[in-house]
């Protein structure tokens, strides 16, 4: 997760997942999605679509965005909602391999060993960042 993060923040010169989905073609679209939905990522007619939910706040639709980002560089090919209604596949690997890479895509490791966040807890970190708590241990590996 991290190297692919790293290579796209390369690429792209910026950790915003909106720059990205839109530096590489994506169409992202707020949509009226149910509450527990952050978004979805889909391809449709050879275009792939971001949709993220009008009623988040600013750093949840950030991560949101980076999730669903990490659906699209990681699962290519993949459909999700298919494998979830109509196979056996359990899709909560790609649900976390998506968050992991959203965290390593929003936060540098760097940046949380920076003297400003020195002391802050995960809690803090997590609300600085914008990211759920439990991976910040995971985007603060190098």
């Amino acid at each position: 997760m991290r190297k692919t993060a790293d290579r796209l923040k390369k690429e792209h010169g910026t950790r915003d997942p909106f720059k990205i989905c839109r530096a590489l073609g994506m169409i992202l679209l707020p949509a009226e999605l149910p509450p527990t939905t952050g978004g979805l990522f889909f391809v449709q007619d050879g275009r792939r679509i971001v949709l993220i939910n009008r009623n988040l706040t600013e750093p949840r639709a950030r991560f949101a965005c980076a999730h669903e980002l990490g659906h699209a560089v990681l699962h290519e090919g993949m459909n999700g909602l298919f494998l979830q209604d109509s196979t056996y596949f359990v899709p909560g690997r790609l649900e976390r391999e998506a968050d992991e890479f959203a965290a390593c895509l929003l936060i540098d490791p760097d940046l949380i060993a920076d003297p400003q966040y020195e002391g802050f807890s995960t809690a803090q970190l997590s609300a600085v960042f914008g990211v759920p708590e439990q991976l910040i241990p995971i985007a603060a590996k190098r």
